[in-house]
């Protein structure tokens, strides 16, 4: 597995707020604590969105979401990833966070496109980081598909 390779100008989130900009989830710093400066932050406690368009359309095989720490880290539960191709948006999954959960958040995906979105309808949107992970090969059953 490998990160996908991001363009320049990499993401856009529905607000921003506390200095959150939508570029620190994917600068490379997994720093979970607020006052690392990685972590994103949404304005509105409702319907938000983050999301990243990579260089090129890719197989994406899994999505990794490095969650806030320092406070409020149930926030993150019911959010979703999603893999959008053109107009097209494919749900890859759905965060079920409870106080077990890991700081770390690997949500399976196996969809090809070349965008990823992190929606959460239910209270504010922290990322810390998100990782997009490619395979070093796409799996020949999906090169036949296409």
């Amino acid at each position: 597995k490998k990160r996908a390779k991001l363009k320049a100008v990499v993401s856009t989130q529905s607000t921003g707020s506390w200095g959150g900009t939508p570029s620190r989830a994917v600068d490379g710093n997994t720093n979970q604590y607020w006052n690392g400066r990685s972590c994103t932050h949404t304005s509105a406690v409702s319907d938000n969105w983050w999301t990243v368009q990579l260089d090129q359309e890719e197989y994406i095989q899994t999505v990794v979401i490095y969650n806030r720490l320092d406070c409020c880290s149930n926030r993150i539960s019911g959010a979703q990833v999603w893999v959008g191709s053109g107009e097209v948006w494919e749900l890859c999954g759905t965060v079920n966070y409870d106080t077990n959960s890991s700081p770390v958040i690997t949500i399976p995906c196996s969809k090809t496109g070349d965008k990823v979105k992190v929606t959460n309808d239910n209270s504010y949107l922290t990322l810390c980081e998100v990782e997009i992970l490619v395979p070093d090969e796409v799996p020949s059953e999906i090169i036949d598909e296409e």
